[in-house]
């Protein structure tokens, strides 16, 4: 993937970087965390890159080369994807354990009445049943969770 930068843009941002490690700011450990102000009890970190030349070189070159390997990596894809017919699905392209029948395009629902009533769905409570005493004398329906308390 190429993203477009001049050389200019991309020398501009190598300066950049190079002058950011001469105003580096302190780091403090707090604990389990880390911060630019110290807090009580808190610890400086040495962030100073301590690579000899030899070692960033390396570094620089395995990252070089990681970008080559994903810019060709990219192209293939792509060109693999569009040699692709996007029209007639092959075999290989169902996904794995189904059958041709379960593999079949779903047909569109567009055509499908909806069920008519409101858009949005509203909760209700439902009405509380009360159950007629046999006999005892009382109207009062008993709560299912205990007895009634009378004042």
């Amino acid at each position: 993937m190429q993203l477009g930068l001049s050389p200019a843009m991309l020398a501009f941002i190598a300066a950049l970087s190079m002058t950011s490690a001469a105003v580096a700011q302190p780091v403090y450990k707090c604990g389990n965390t880390y911060s630019q102000s110290p807090c009580p009890g808190a610890t400086a970190v040495n962030t100073e890159d301590t690579r000899s030349a030899a070692q960033k070189a390396q570094t620089d070159a395995a990252a070089a080369n990681a970008a080559k390997t994903a810019a060709r990596m990219e192209k293939e894809r792509v060109a693999r994807d569009q040699s692709v017919s996007p029209k007639a699905p092959s075999k290989a392209a169902r996904p794995v354990g189904t059958t041709s029948e379960e593999a079949q395009p779903v047909k569109s629902q567009a055509n499908k009445k909806k069920p008519s009533g409101p858009e949005y769905f509203t909760a209700a409570v439902p009405p509380v049943k009360t159950k007629k005493s046999s006999g005892s004398g009382t109207d009062t329906p008993k709560p299912e969770n205990g007895p009634i308390v009378k004042p």
